[in-house]
C-alpha cells in the first residue's frame, strides 16, 4: 500500500521526503554552541547540504512544524525551573528564534505533535509521576489557543512515545509502555484530546525501545519496537489498523548505530533507518531500508563521530 494520511516528519527542505539531519557541538565543552547540518533528500545520496547554529550541547533536540508552513522547524529545549523551547522557524529563518517558556527540569520535551488538529504542531512535554506508581502527565501547549492541556498518561515507571496520531482522528496521541509481567510489555494509547484510554494491548517486551512511525500508510500510527539481537537491531511493527504484528526485520548494528524512522523515499510510508558514526573521515553514514525497495538499503554518507541524528529523539 502506498500513500499516507499523516504528514512527512523531519522534512526541512519541502522535498516531500524526510531530510538527513545531524547536530554537532562546534563550540566545544559541555555547553558548546550547536551547529545543525541538513542534507536535502532529493532521492539520492548527494543532496545539497546546509547548516545553521541553534542551541547548546546541554539542550534537547527535536523538530516539528511550529509555523504551519509544511516544513520542519529546528527545535531545542533547555531545562530549568522554567524550561524554554527555542524554535528556528523555516518561514523566517533569518529572524530571532521563537522562544517559548514551557516545562521544567526533568520533563521529556520530545513528544511534539499536532494534538489539536489545526495542522500546526504543538509543543509538548511528558512529566513522570513523582514516585513509584504516581500518575504521569503529558502537558501540551496548544497552537490554536496558547492554552496548556494537561492529560494524565500512565504512571511513574512507564515509558512514553507521543506526537503521532494512533487513533485516526487527525490529532496526536500518547502511547505508554509498561511491564505486563512474564517478559511482556503492555501498550496503552491515551487520546491526545481528553486523555481517555483509547486502547490497550500487549506487544513486545518491557525492555524494548519504541520508535515513532507510520509504516502502513493508514490514518493510524503504528507501534514499532526495537531490541538488540545477536549484534543486530531487530525491528518489529504492529499494524495500527489491524493490530497484527509483522515479521521482525534485522536492520542496523546494535553496538554502534542510532535508530530512527522517517519517510526517506517519499512513498507515504515510514522507513527503518539508522545513522552509523565512524572514526574514519567520510565513513559516517545514514542507512535506510526503504519501504519502496526493502532489499536494497540506501547509504547516505554524512557526519562524523560525535554527531547526533535529530530524528533519534523520537525513540523512547
Amino acid at each position: 500500500m502506498t500513500g499516507s494520511c499523516q504528514r512527512v516528519r523531519s522534512d526541512y527542505t519541502a522535498s516531500g521526503r524526510s531530510s538527513y539531519v545531524l547536530v554537532r557541538n562546534t563550540g566545544g565543552g559541555a555547553n558548546g554552541a550547536i551547529t545543525w547540518y541538513v542534507k536535502n533528500n532529493d532521492g539520492s545520496a548527494a543532496g545539497a547540504e546546509s547548516n545553521f547554529e541553534l542551541g547548546n550541547a546541554s539542550d534537547f533536540f527535536a523538530d516539528g512544524d511550529i509555523d504551519g508552513d509544511g516544513i520542519a522547524d529546528a527545535i531545542v529545549w533547555s531545562a530549568g525551573a522554567t524550561g524554554q523551547f527555542k524554535v528556528r522557524r523555516s518561514s523566517r529563518p533569518g529572524l530571532t528564534p521563537l522562544l517559548v517558556s514551557f516545562g521544567t527540569t526533568g520533563d521529556d520535551p520530545k513528544h511534539i505533535g499536532d494534538y489539536d488538529g489545526d495542522g500546526i504542531d504543538d509543543l509538548a512535554v511528558y512529566r513522570a509521576g513523582i514516585g513509584a506508581g504516581a500518575p504521569s502527565h503529558t502537558l501540551i501547549r496548544l497552537s490554536s489557543s496558547g492554552k496548556v492541556r494537561d492529560l494524565v498518561t500512565g504512571e511513574n515507571g512507564a515509558f512514553p512515545n507521543g506526537g503521532i496520531d494512533y487513533t485516526g482522528d487527525g490529532r496526536a496521541d500518547m502511547a505508554i509502555q509498561s511491564n505486563a509481567g512474564g517478559g511482556v510489555a503492555n501498550i496503552r494509547i491515551f487520546d491526545g484530546t481528553d486523555g481517555a484510554l483509547a486502547s490497550t494491548f500487549n506487544f513486545g517486551a518491557p525492555s524494548d525501545v519504541m520508535v515513532t512511525g507510520n509504516h502502513f500508510g493508514t490514518s493510524l500510527g503504528d507501534i514499532t519496537t526495537i531490541r538488540g539481537v545477536s549484534g543486530d537491531i531487530q525491528w518489529t511493527t504492529r499494524d495500527g489498523q489491524t493490530g497484527i504484528g509483522q515479521p521482525a526485520v534485522a536492520m542496523g548494528a546494535s553496538a554502534s548505530d542510532f535508530p530512527l524512522s522517517g519517510d526517506f523515499d517519499g512513498d507515504g510510508l515510514d522507513d527503518y533507518a539508522v545513522w552509523r558514526p565512524s572514526a574514519t573521515a567520510g565513513a559516517s553514514k545514514f542507512i535506510v531500508r526503504r519501504s519502496s525497495s526493502p532489499a536494497t538499503p540506501l547509504e547516505v554518507p554524512m557526519g562524523q563521530s560525535g554527531d547526533y541524528p535529530v530524528e533519534n529523539s523520537r525513540t523512547h
